[in-house]
């Protein structure tokens, strides 16, 4: 990435039912690492607990996190939440989480006006910090 343009580190969590089977996500994990790689962002598995909720099988390192760094310009974030709204809608089952320092924003596949209005006021906070 350029080094005349400000990096943005954001943390996204593939979030999923307590009775969701660990070797499905995990392939959905994988493939969502792979659409996100196509838009050239850096991507790296996040630490932390897992996407189940607490009491499922699974834990330690989470494999349904991953983080990334991008541009806070040039419509990265609006890519970004365009690809994840796809994804999400071959995977209705699943939620995503997007938190850019402490700013989480949760995605589901049903798209919705109130939805629409909540990422647009999301991407205009972050992309107004690289502005300033």
């Amino acid at each position: 990435m350029g080094d005349d343009q400000e990096t943005l580190s954001a943390r996204l969590q593939l979030l999923a039912a307590v009775d969701a089977d660990p070797e499905e996500l995990d392939r959905e994990m994988m493939t969502l690492r792979r659409d996100l790689e196509e838009l050239e962002l850096d991507v790296e598995s996040a630490g932390g607990g897992s996407g189940l909720p607490e009491g499922s099988k699974g834990g330690g390192l989470d494999t349904n996190a991953i983080l990334l760094a991008l541009l806070a310009s040039g419509g990265v974030l609006t890519q970004l939440i365009g690809l994840l709204q796809n994804w999400l809608s071959r995977h209705e089952k699943r939620r995503i989480t997007l938190e850019i320092s402490g700013d989480r924003l949760e995605i589901h596949g049903a798209s919705s006006d109130t939805q629409e209005l909540t990422i647009r006021e999301w991407i205009e906070r972050h992309t107004a910090e690289a502005d300033s």
